[in-house]
C-alpha cells in the first residue's frame, strides 16, 4: 500500500439531471490529477473489481440470512436432499431470509456467467476440488430457481383433491396445490458450506485482480515515466 492510497479520499457526485457520475480524488485535502487508463488490462481489472464487489455482497447477505435463522430449527423437511430447508414460522423473517438467500444465489452465479459489460467471468476450475460439488449445487439453484423456473425438482408441484373423512359429510370438497419450493438452505452444519465457498472464490478473484493491477503499473504506467503522466493528467 502506498502513502497516496493510505490517505486518498474520494468524492462521488451524480448529476441529478443527467445521471452522469463524477469522481474527484484528494490527498491531504488537495485535489489529485487523474488520467484515464484504457485497454485490455484495464477492462480486465474493472471486470474483476465488479466480481469482487458482487462476492462481498453475497457474503454479507448470506451472513445476515444465517443471523436471522432461529437457533433451534422450527421444522425440518425430512427424507430430502435439502435436509436443512428451514420453514421459518415468523413470516416477516421468512421473507427476509428468502430474499437474502436468493440475492446470494443470483450474485454468486453472475460471477460465473458471461456478462457483456464486464467481458470476463470466473471459471469453475479456480474452485478447489472438494468444493466443486457445492458450487454445482449452488449454480443449479441459481439456474432453476433464480434465473429460470420449473426446470428441476424445485418450483414445481401437483394438485390434490381433499375429501372429508366421512363420506356422508356435507363439508364439501377442496382442491389444494402442493408445491416444491426452496426458499432457503441452512448448510452451516455441512462439511462444505456456501459461505466458505464464497470466501474461497473471493480470495482467488482478489489474487487475480492484484496481478492484473500490478501489470497495469509495470507495463503501462511506469515505462512512460511520471513526467508523461503529469502532462497528460488533468485535475479530476
Amino acid at each position: 500500500m502506498t502513502k497516496l492510497a493510505d490517505h486518498l479520499k474520494v468524492k462521488h457526485f451524480i448529476n441529478p439531471n443527467t445521471g452522469d457520475q463524477h469522481f474527484t480524488y484528494f490527498y491531504k485535502r488537495k485535489r489529485c490529477p487523474t488520467s484515464l487508463i484504457e485497454g485490455y488490462l484495464s477492462k480486465q481489472y474493472i471486470g474483476y473489481y465488479l466480481i469482487l464487489r458482487d462476492l462481498e455482497d453475497t457474503k454479507l447477505w448470506l451472513q445476515q440470512a444465517y443471523d436471522l435463522v432461529p437457533d433451534e430449527k422450527t421444522e425440518t423437511q425430512e427424507n430430502s436432499d435439502n435436509y436443512s430447508f428451514e420453514l421459518i414460522r415468523d413470516e416477516k423473517n421468512h421473507l427476509i431470509i428468502k430474499s437474502l438467500f436468493f440475492s446470494s444465489l443470483i450474485f454468486y452465479g453472475k460471477c460465473f456467467t458471461q456478462a457483456k459489460g464486464r467481458g470476463i467471468k470466473l471459471e469453475k476450475s479456480i474452485i478447489p476440488e472438494e468444493y466443486q460439488n457445492k458450487h454445482d449445487i449452488i449454480m443449479t439453484y441459481r439456474h432453476t430457481l433464480a434465473a429460470h423456473s420449473g426446470e428441476g425438482k424445485w418450483d414445481t408441484g401437483k394438485v390434490k383433491l381433499v375429501l372429508p373423512p366421512n363420506k356422508n359429510s356435507n363439508a364439501g370438497i377442496h382442491i389444494i396445490p402442493e408445491t416444491y419450493r426452496l426458499d432457503f438452505e441452512d448448510d452451516r452444519v455441512d462439511e462444505h458450506r456456501f459461505l466458505e465457498l464464497v470466501n474461497i472464490v473471493h480470495s482467488k478473484a482478489k489474487s487475480k485482480s492484484e496481478i492484473i493491477g500490478q501489470k497495469i503499473i509495470n507495463e503501462i504506467i511506469i515505462p512512460k515515466g511520471k513526467s508523461h503522466w503529469y502532462k497528460t493528467c488533468k485535475k479530476g
